[in-house]
């Protein structure tokens, strides 16, 4: 028995020997370094080798400028195919039909999001989009404010659900699949089907997630539920948005200067008080830094691109036919060069233009939170209107205070064990 497991050990260590020695011998003197154990970050660029993959990482906002306009030889194209196969689970006929001409202007992935651009862009359309989600988040307040005494949600779950059917209902108009709670925890249970490693036995969980969703979306489109006329003409941001409150609530002083800016925007119409959108993104700089900061201070996003054709970078990197290239929001977000020595550290006033802390603001290249390049997220402009209308409706109509009194921020593992959880009381203001 004693020599069986020696020999397994033996076969195992020869094995990493082997495979070291084959991807030390196949790295091209002209790709960025690669590394073994460590990951450095003052490297501009990197080559993380895996069997059968090279992974570039791009640390440099330089290089990434580089990466983006090499649309013709780095593309994100077969990523979103492959989500199509893998984590949506798509037919065969689908899938044929999405990754068909996939890297053409002609084809159905590029199709898709020039047909969705002109409802996402500045204008009438999104207007109309924001309008709509805005109205669904106010009325959901007026509940709150109704309550005969103070609501205690948890914050983070409260938030969550706020902006997940405010977002659905407006995209999707009042029938939508997202009512049924079972569907909400369904959306975020599929991700891990992007691995597509077995995936009916090392993620069960996440194929019954995907089916529930699908079946879901199909009975809302067998029943034409999107001819609804609230529905929004695409059919025919949980995190920042916690992170925005939690910031607002939790700095006294923070809180009392954006109420100030948020007071030029209201408007008396008779017996009815609005909000002017356009008044909160132009005239509020301190509400507008706060949430820069919170999707900096909290993004985490990695853009991602697969390699069509060997391309030399800036004449200096060789990227290889197939590999992938990863630029991490959150490294690019705590560059010390792009955002000043104080780079890990959350300031609520650092894109103020009279900011003379750090000078120039913030670093438009390196900060990653929607992406770059053509990949640019085309939502960018709906999703920061909703985000920042919840933060402005809630911060002007109420109060609130954790149950515990000391704001604590939470975790993946949840708050301090010495800290209650994160719950707040909600008082009208």
């Amino acid at each position: 028995m004693a020599g069986f497991v020696v020999a397994v050990f033996a076969g195992i260590f020869v094995t990493y020997i082997f495979v070291l020695a084959l991807l030390q011998r196949t790295q091209n003197a002209n790709e960025p370094p690669a590394i073994d154990t460590t990951i450095p970050s003052h490297l501009p660029m990197y080559t993380l080798r895996l069997p059968f993959v090279r992974l570039y990482v791009v640390n440099s906002p330089r290089l990434v400028q580089i990466v983006q306009k090499q649309v013709r030889t780095i593309s994100f194209a077969p990523i979103l195919v492959r989500m199509a196969s893998t984590a949506m689970g798509v037919s065969q006929d689908a899938a044929k039909i999405i990754s068909e001409n996939h890297l053409s202007d002609d084809g159905f992935v590029h199709g898709v999001t020039a047909a969705i651009r002109p409802s996402l862009s500045p204008g009438p359309k999104l207007n109309a989009l924001n309008r709509s989600a805005v109205q669904i988040i106010a009325a959901s307040l007026d509940k709150v404010a109704r309550h005969p005494t103070a609501v205690n949600p948890n914050l983070v779950e409260w938030v969550y659900r706020q902006v997940m059917i405010a977002t659905m209902e407006g995209v999707y108009g009042p029938l939508h699949p997202f009512r049924d709670p079972d569907i909400q925890k369904a959306f975020l249970g599929f991700v891990k089907l992007m691995i597509n490693i077995l995936p009916a036995l090392t993620a069960r969980k996440s194929v019954q997630a995907r089916n529930a969703m699908r079946s879901a979306f199909r009975r809302y489109f067998d029943d034409s539920a999107y001819e609804d006329l609230e529905a929004s003409p695409l059919i025919k941001a949980k995190q920042a948005t916690f992170w925005l409150i939690y910031h607002l609530y939790s700095d006294t002083e923070l809180l009392a200067a954006c109420r100030a800016e948020l007071a030029e925007a209201i408007q008396d119409r008779g017996d009815t008080r609005l909000v002017d959108m356009a008044c909160v993104r132009n005239k509020c700089p301190l509400l507008f830094s706060t949430f820069r900061e919170v999707l900096r201070f909290y993004g985490i996003g990695i853009s991602t691109r697969v390699v069509l054709e060997d391309t030399v970078l800036d004449n200096n990197f060789l990227v290889k036919k197939r590999g992938l290239i990863f630029i991490p929001g959150a490294g690019h977000h705590r560059l010390q060069s792009a955002w000043g020595e104080d780079a890990d550290k959350f300031l609520a006033r650092r894109s103020l233009k009279d900011n003379t802390k750090t000078g120039r603001g913030y670093d438009p290249v390196a900060f990653r939170a929607f992406g770059g390049g053509s990949t640019l997220c085309p939502g960018r402009h709906f999703a920061a209107t909703e985000i920042m209308a919840f933060a402005s409706l809630i911060v002007l109509r109420f109060d609130a205070q954790p149950s515990g009194g000391t704001w604590v921020p939470p975790t993946k593992q949840g708050p301090p064990p010495t800290s209650p959880p994160l719950t707040g009381h909600f008082n009208q203001n």
